[in-house]
């Protein structure tokens, strides 16, 4: 790929995972609006986490995905990572699994006490998903970097 090539992808990646993001905290605020339990999006986000780790493991095309650009970068890391691509694939596929099973056992320990959302206002949710959003954003462009650095 020519670099322009590989920056327009990258820039289209990174828009895409932040449109991803804007849903999630719609959802946050409107589950703090209507004073709704947190075991609801506990479920729904480690249902969705552990089935995704689970199709991961059982499908045999790695590169494949629902959404254009996400196939196409995973093509294009898979030819510059190879096999070291592979295992990052399937360690994050297990790690999917892990955190979404993690996510359903929260929702089912926080039915029986306290809410956390008893304890956070709206103003600490928004801090905490920016704090998030921030993380993301920067360790994800340090894989990106990292990875089209690599055998120039």
């Amino acid at each position: 790929m020519v670099s322009k090539e590989i920056k327009s992808m990258r820039t289209k990646q990174l828009l895409m995972l932040n449109a991803f993001m804007i849903p999630c905290l719609f959802f946050v605020l409107l589950f703090h609006a209507f004073s709704l339990k947190s075991y609801l999006p506990l479920i729904l986000i480690g249902s969705f986490s552990l089935l995704h780790g689970v199709y991961g493991l059982t499908k045999n095309e790695l590169t494949k995905s629902l959404i254009p650009i996400f196939e196409q970068v995973n093509i294009y890391e898979k030819a510059k990572l190879g096999v070291k691509w592979e295992k990052q694939k399937r360690r994050g596929q297990w790690l999917s699994i892990i955190i979404g099973s993690f996510l359903i056992f929260m929702s089912v320990i926080s039915l029986s006490g306290n809410d956390i959302s008893d304890y956070l206002d709206m103003k600490s949710l928004i801090i905490i998903f920016l704090t998030v959003w921030t993380v993301m954003n920067f360790t994800h462009w340090s894989q990106i970097r990292e990875i089209d650095q690599q055998n120039m």
